[in-house]
C-alpha cells in the first residue's frame, strides 16, 4: 500500500518533469556551469563563462554533469527525479520516523498536507539542490535519533557524520548548521549535554573532517588558493555576516513562511502554539522536533542572506509535529484553521471566468487549467463538507488529493506554456534561421541570462554589445527577449548598445572613491558606496579587486581604489563621476539626528595600449609604507605600499594589493600614466566632465546624485532627473537600470 500511495505520488507530477522547460535563472545556469566543467575536465572547481563560481558544492553539479555524459543532452525528467525521489524519500524517513507515535491515519494527512505545502511542492519539480541538501540533513537528525533512543544499527554513529557531509557537500554551510547546533541544543534540553561525546566524538568528527579535508585538497590543487578562499570565505562567513546576495531583514521568514506553507500554514502555526501554551511539548520526539525548528529558525534569521526557500529543511518537522500535537488538542478549535484556506480555494474556478477582463494570462486560454481549477474548487468544497461533519482527516485529505489532480491537470498542457516559461523556443528558432542562412555566430541582447542558451546551442552565445567595433555581415543572429532577428548592419540599431560606443567604453575602469565634507559620517558614506559598486560588480559578473584602501580613524574609509574589469565597465560606470550625497538618520549620533554626508566617485579608463606619456623621475616623489588594508600578515609587515605624487599636476596615486613593493610600484605607475593621460585628452577635447569630470569640492551643492533615507527615500540623479524610491535596492548593487538609463539621457 506505502509503495502505490508513492507511485501516486510520483505520477502527479510525472507531465511537469516530462514536457517542462527549464528557467532561464538558475536552472539554465546549473546546466552551462556543468557543461563548461566537462569542456575543461574540472571536477571540483567551477566557472560560469569564465567567471569564478564557488557558490555551490560539486554534488549536484556532478548530478547535472552525469546526466549530459549519459543522455548526450540535459534532459529535464532525468534532472527533476534528484529534486522528486528527495521529496517522497523525505516523506517516507519522517514516517519512518514517526510510526509509533502517530496511528496510520494522522500519518497519512500529514504526508498529504507536507507534499502539497507551497514551497515544498515548488521544490520537489525545480532543479535546485535543497531538497537533496533537505533529505541528507533529515537522514542526519534521524540518525542521531536513532542513537539517542538505542534503536540504532552498529552502522549508524558512521552514517551520522557521513550525512552531515553530504549535505555540505549538497549546498554548503546550512547542511552543518542545522545538525551540529539542533543536536547540542537537544542536550541541553535534556539535561545530557555530557554525552555529547556519544554522537559528535573524535570518530565523528574524524570521518567529517576528513571527508572535506579531501574535498578542500581537491579544490586546491584544481582552483587554486583565491577559489578555495572564495569558497571557504566569501560563500560563507561573508554571505552570512554581510551578504552580498538575498540580503533581508532579520523579521523575513516571519513574513515568508505564510505563503510558503500555504494553504496550511495557519494550521501548523496555530496548532504549534496551542502545544506551547498547553505545555504539550512532553516527549523525546516532540522536543527534538521543537528544538530543530527553533534552533534552525533562529539561526537562519540570523543570516545576512535569506531565501524563502532556505527554511525549506525545517518544513517537515513543522508538519509532522503539529500532527504530533493533533491528539491532544480538541479539534473543532482549529477547524478555522483549514475552513478559511479551503474558502478561498472555493472560488478559485469561478474566477478564472472574471480573470481575463483584468490580467492578460496565457495559461488561462488552456481548457487543461479550468479543469483543475475545477477540481481544486470542488476538492475545497468537499472539504467543507467533511469538516461540518466533524471529518478532520477526510477533509484534509480531500484538499491535498484535490491539490495534486490540479497539479497533474494543469501540468498536462505545460508544453503549450513553455515559451513563456523558458528559452528553449527561441534557440529551437535560432538553429532552423542559422542552418537555413549559413549563420555561424549567436548574439544575445535584453536577454537575461542569454549567455547561458549556450546549453542549448551546444556553441557560446556573445553579448550583443560586443560587435560594436566590428563589421557585422548577414550572419549574426541576435535574440532580443522572445524574438529573433538577423542584422545585416552594425549592431547600431540597439538602443544601448549606441551609447557605448566611446573611446574607452570597452576598457575596464579604475573606480576611485574619497569622502568629503562630514567627518565620519563622509567616511562611512565612503564605505557605502564602495559596497554598492561591490555589489554592482557581483551581481552582473564584473571582477573588481582592491587597489589600494586607507581605511577610516573611526569607521568607514579615507579612500578607496577599485579596478574593475568586465565587458564594457567603463562605457556603463563613466556617468559615477562626481560626488554623490546622502540623507540618512546618522548612526554615530546619540541624538540620532539627521545628516547630511558626501563622497566623490572618480572613474578612470584602464587604458591597455602602450602610452606614451613623458615622466621625469624629479617630477616623482615616490614614498613606501605599511599596507593598511585587507591583505593579512605577508602584505602588512613590511613597506610594500607604494604612494607616488607627479608634483607639476599634483596627481597622487596609491598601490598596496600586491606584496611586493616592486609590483605595487608598477601598478602605480601604470595608473599615474592612465591619469595623465586622460588629463591631456581633457585639455586637449574641453571635455572634462565626459572622462573625468571631478568636482573642484566634495560639499552640498556640488552632487550628481543623492540617496535619501530620511524623512523620505529616494535615489535622485540630479543630471538626468532619474529617481528611484528603493535607496536599499540601489545600494546593495542594483544599478543597472539607472546606469543604462544615464547612458541615454547623457550621451
Amino acid at each position: 500500500m506505502k509503495i502505490t500511495r508513492y507511485l501516486l505520488f510520483f505520477a502527479c507530477f510525472i507531465p511537469l518533469l516530462y514536457f517542462r522547460d527549464f528557467t532561464p535563472n538558475n536552472e539554465l545556469k546549473y546546466l552551462s556551469i556543468a557543461d563548461e566543467a566537462l569542456r575543461e575536465g574540472h571536477w571540483f572547481t567551477f566557472w560560469n563563462h569564465g567567471a569564478l563560481y564557488a557558490d555551490k558544492p560539486p554534488l549536484y553539479l556532478w548530478i547535472v554533469m552525469l546526466g549530459k555524459w549519459l543522455l548526450g543532452t540535459h534532459s529535464m525528467f532525468f534532472l527533476g527525479l534528484f529534486s522528486l525521489i528527495p521529496a517522497l524519500w523525505i516523506l517516507f524517513i519522517m514516517d519512518k520516523w514517526v510510526n509509533t507515535a502517530l496511528p496510520s491515519d494522522l500519518r497519512l494527512s500529514s504526508q498529504f498536507m507536507l507534499l502539497t505545502s507551497g514551497l515544498f511542492t515548488g521544490s520537489a519539480i525545480v532543479l535546485r539542490m535543497d531538497m537533496l541538501m533537505s533529505l541528507f540533513i533529515i537522514l542526519s537528525l534521524y540518525t542521531f535519533y536513532r542513537i539517542y533512543t538505542g534503536r540504532c544499527s552498529p552502522a549508524d554513529p558512521i552514517k551520522l557524520p557521513i550525512y552531515i557531509f553530504l549535505a555540505i557537500f549538497t549546498k554548503g554551510p546550512v547542511g552543518l548548521i542545522i545538525p551540529l547546533l539542533t543536536i547540542p541544543a537537544f542536550l541541553l534540553v535534556k539535561k545530557q549535554f555530557k554525552t555529547i561525546g556519544k554522537y559528535l566524538g573524535w570518530k565523528q568528527w574524524s570521518i567529517l573532517i576528513g571527508l572535506c579535508s579531501l574535498w578542500f585538497i581537491a579544490v586546491y590543487l584544481e582552483g587554486g588558493k583565491t577559489y578555495l578562499n572564495n569558497l571557504l570565505f566569501h560563500q560563507t562567513i561573508n554571505r552570512a555576516v554581510d551578504s552580498f546576495r538575498h540580503k533581508e531583514p532579520f523579521w523575513y521568514y516571519l513574513k515568508t513562511i505564510w505563503y510558503s506553507l500555504a494553504p496550511w500554514t495557519l494550521f501548523y502555526v496555530v496548532v504549534l502554539l496551542i502545544g506551547i501554551r498547553k505545555h504539550l511539548y512532553n516527549n523525546d520526539i516532540k522536543q527534538l522536533f521543537l528544538t530543530i525548528l527553533l534552533t534552525g529558525f533562529v539561526v537562519l534569521s540570523f543570516s545576512s542572506a535569506k531565501l524563502d526557500i532556505y527554511l525549506l529543511p525545517l518544513f517537515p518537522f513543522m508538519a509532522y509535529l503539529a500532527f504530533l500535537l493533533l491528539p491532544e488538542i480538541a479539534l473543532p478549535k482549529i477547524y478555522f484553521t483549514i475552513v478559511l484556506p479551503a474558502a478561498v480555494l472555493v472560488f478559485v474556478f469561478p474566477a478564472l471566468f472574471f480573470l481575463p477582463a483584468f490580467l492578460s494570462l496565457p495559461w488561462l486560454e488552456s481548457s487543461y487549467f479550468y479543469f483543475a481549477a475545477f477540481l481544486l474548487s470542488s476538492s475545497a468544497i468537499l472539504c467543507l463538507y467533511y469538516l461540518y461533519k466533524n471529518r478532520f482527516t477526510n477533509a484534509t485529505n480531500s484538499l491535498s488529493v484535490g491539490l495534486l489532480l490540479s497539479i497533474l491537470i494543469g501540468s498536462v498542457n505545460i508544453s503549450e506554456l513553455n515559451k513563456y516559461i523558458g528559452l528553449k523556443n527561441i534557440t529551437q528558432k535560432a538553429t532552423r534561421i542559422a542552418q537555413e542562412d549559413g549563420i555561424k555566430n549567436y548574439y544575445f541582447y535584453k536577454l537575461r541570462s542569454g549567455k547561458n542558451l549556450d546549453s542549448y546551442l551546444n556553441k557560446q552565445i556573445n553579448e550583443g554589445l560586443e560587435l560594436l567595433n566590428s563589421d557585422v555581415d548577414n550572419d549574426i543572429i541576435l535574440l532580443i527577449s522572445e524574438e529573433l532577428s538577423t542584422l545585416s548592419s552594425k549592431i547600431n540599431d540597439l538602443e544601448t548598445a549606441v551609447t557605448l560606443n566611446g573611446e574607452f567604453d570597452s576598457l575596464n575602469v579604475y573606480l576611485e572613491i574619497h569622502p568629503g565634507a562630514g567627518g565620519t559620517e563622509s567616511c562611512d558614506w565612503a564605505s557605502m558606496l564602495e559596497r554598492m559598486y561591490q555589489r554592482f560588480c557581483e551581481k552582473y559578473n564584473y571582477k573588481w579587486e582592491i587597489i589600494d584602501e586607507q581605511n577610516g580613524e573611526e569607521a568607514g574609509i579615507k579612500s578607496v581604489t577599485l579596478k574593475v574589469s568586465g565587458d564594457y565597465a567603463y562605457g556603463y560606470l563613466k556617468n559615477e563621476t562626481g560626488v554623490h550625497r546622502l540623507v540618512r538618520i546618522s548612526p554615530f549620533d546619540a541624538g540620532a539626528r539627521r545628516h547630511t554626508s558626501f563622497a566623490s566617485v572618480s572613474i578612470m579608463p584602464e587604458i591597455k595600449k602602450e602610452i606614451n606619456v613623458e615622466i621625469k623621475e624629479s617630477d616623482l616623489k615616490i614614498d613606501v609604507y605599511h599596507s593598511s588594508g585587507a591583505g593579512g600578515q605577508s602584505v602588512n609587515t613590511s613597506n610594500s605600499a607604494v604612494r607616488i605624487t607627479h608634483i607639476p599636476t599634483k596627481t597622487v596615486v596609491t598601490c598596496q594589493n600586491e606584496r611586493s613593493q616592486l609590483n605595487n610600484k608598477e601598478q602605480a605607475m601604470k595608473m599615474l600614466k592612465n591619469k595623465l593621460y586622460m588629463i591631456e585628452l581633457e585639455k586637449e577635447r574641453q571635455k572634462t566632465n565626459e572622462l573625468k569630470g571631478e568636482s573642484s569640492s566634495i560639499n552640498f551643492g556640488s552632487q550628481i546624485r543623492s540617496y535619501i533615507l530620511e524623512p523620505y527615500k529616494m535615489v535622485k540623479d540630479h543630471r538626468t532627473n532619474y529617481q528611484n524610491n528603493e535607496p536599499e535596492k540601489i545600494l546593495d548593487g542594483n544599478i543597472m537600470d539607472m546606469l543604462v538609463y544615464n547612458l541615454k539621457e547623457l550621451k
